[in-house]
């Protein structure tokens, strides 16, 4: 379950380098954004490849990227676009009680204006 509003929301100042953040989901892996020398000091690339070879085993290894990827710290970014945004799968874990800890959504109002909303757990009653 999900902690009701007024949630804690950072602003991020001009010309402020985003924190590390999940890009995009796609197919074959998950997209990373941020700055690549964060990412690199975390031992990542722009990409972190999925490689499985059922649908399960895929959704699977998604699931462990994303709470692993949670724990580092990252962000995991919204974008109305998509089927499916990286803030809406982990939405939809904290929904599900699967992840039972806070998360970081990262959106933009502009180039270099960047917001993050902090979604947190609450136990269902």
């Amino acid at each position: 379950m999900i902690k009701q509003p007024p949630y804690d929301v950072t602003m991020g100042e001009v010309g402020e380098v985003a924190p590390p953040y999940v890009r995009y989901i796609s197919i074959s892996s998950l997209k990373l954004g941020g700055n690549l020398e964060q990412l690199k000091a975390l031992g990542y690339k722009s990409e972190i490849p999925i490689s499985a070879n059922s649908p399960e085993e895929e959704k699977e290894l998604v699931l462990k990227l994303m709470l692993k990827l949670n724990k580092q710290g990252f962000a995991f970014s919204y974008d109305f676009k998509v089927a499916v945004s990286p803030s809406s799968f982990m939405m939809e874990l904290l929904e599900n009680d699967v992840l039972t800890t806070s998360f970081n959504e990262i959106s933009w109002s502009g180039k270099d204006r960047w917001k993050l909303t902090k979604f947190e757990y609450q136990p269902s009653t």
